[in-house]
C-alpha cells in the first residue's frame, strides 16, 4: 500500500542583508592587503507554513483546514570575517572576502488560532557568504610624499 505524499510545507527564505563593519588589516607586500573584518548584520528573513487538507487525510502536520501563512522579519546580529585585497594593475584593484554572520534564533507560531494545526517554529539563522570583488579607480591617486 503506497503512502499519499502531504502537501504540507514550510520554506524559509533569505532576502536583502547589509552590514556596518570595521576592517584592520596589514600589507603583506606593497601591493597585497590581508585584512579582518567585523561589526553588525541585518538580515530580511520570511518563513512560510502551508497547511493542505487532503481526503484522506495524510501524515503531514496539518489535518483541520487549508491555509497558508507567512512571516517576515528583520534581523539583528554580528559578522565577522577575512579578506585579501590586492593592486592588480595601474587603476584596478580585486578582492576576495568570507564573512560568517550569525542573527540568532526566532521564534513562530504558525496558526496560532487553529490549534489543531499549530506549527512552532524555531528559526535558526546564520549565513556564510564569499564575496569576490574587482573596482576600478578612476584618474590618477595622487601620491604625497612629505619629509
Amino acid at each position: 500500500m503506497a503512502l499519499n505524499p502531504t502537501l504540507d510545507s514550510t520554506r524559509v527564505r533569505l532576502g536583502w542583508d547589509a552590514s556596518i563593519r570595521a576592517r584592520v588589516g596589514m600589507l603583506m607586500m606593497p601591493t597585497i592587503l590581508i585584512y579582518a573584518t567585523g561589526g553588525a548584520a541585518f538580515q530580511d528573513v520570511k518563513a512560510n507554513a502551508t497547511c493542505t487538507l487532503l481526503v484522506p487525510p495524510t501524515a503531514g502536520f496539518c489535518g483541520v483546514a487549508n491555509h497558508t501563512e507567512t512571516v517576515s522579519t528583520t534581523r539583528v546580529g554580528w559578522t565577522v570575517g577575512a579578506g585579501l585585497e590586492a593592486l592588480l594593475g595601474a587603476n584596478w584593484t580585486g578582492r576576495l572576502e568570507y564573512r560568517f554572520a550569525d542573527f540568532g534564533t526566532f521564534n513562530h507560531t504558525f496558526f496560532a488560532t487553529t490549534p489543531a494545526d499549530q506549527v512552532i517554529a524555531g528559526i535558526k539563522v546564520n549565513t556564510h557568504t564569499v564575496a569576490v570583488g574587482l573596482a576600478y579607480k578612476f584618474g590618477e591617486v595622487p601620491v604625497i610624499a612629505r619629509f
